[in-house]
């Protein structure tokens, strides 16, 4: 996460405010940046699972199983929390990064045009549709 909430922490260095209320303020300026640390649990016939952020995992011979873009285990709650997390940012990052490269060969083939670079063109317009389809794909899988 980026832009920390630097008032809550300086209070709180400067004990100005509890334990608690830092907790609470933390905790209401992460919802506010669209990160809910909320796991749930639920329990059927067929097993316990526990879910978070839309991901849910199955608690089998003390592990974790579940599923992102591959199969993972994780051993602890905490543990399997920071996978997610750490999922949901590589997939958004990824999208970003195939979206600014795409961004970036259309620009050349404008420029190649500009130029009246016939080949130039043909070829940079060829790399943005690649990365676009790229992009795609990535949306796809990750979502």
């Amino acid at each position: 996460m980026t832009n920390y909430p630097q008032d809550i922490i300086a209070a709180y260095a400067e004990r100005k405010i509890s334990r608690g209320q830092f907790k609470n303020r933390f905790a209401e300026w992460q919802k506010k940046q669209g990160r809910d640390y909320s796991c749930k649990g639920t329990a059927d016939k067929q097993g316990v699972y526990l879910t978070y952020r839309n991901i849910t995992a199955t608690i089998k011979n003390d592990t974790l199983h579940f599923k992102t873009c591959i199969d993972d285990t994780a051993n602890t709650p905490f543990e399997f929390r920071r996978k997610v997390d750490f999922y949901k940012e590589a997939k958004k990052k990824a999208f970003e990064r195939a979206l600014a490269t795409m961004n970036f060969y259309f620009d050349k083939a404008g420029e190649a045009l500009r130029n009246s670079d016939s080949n130039g063109f043909r070829v940079n317009i060829g790399k943005a549709k690649d990365w676009a389809l790229i992009a795609e794909e990535r949306t796809r899988i990750w979502l």
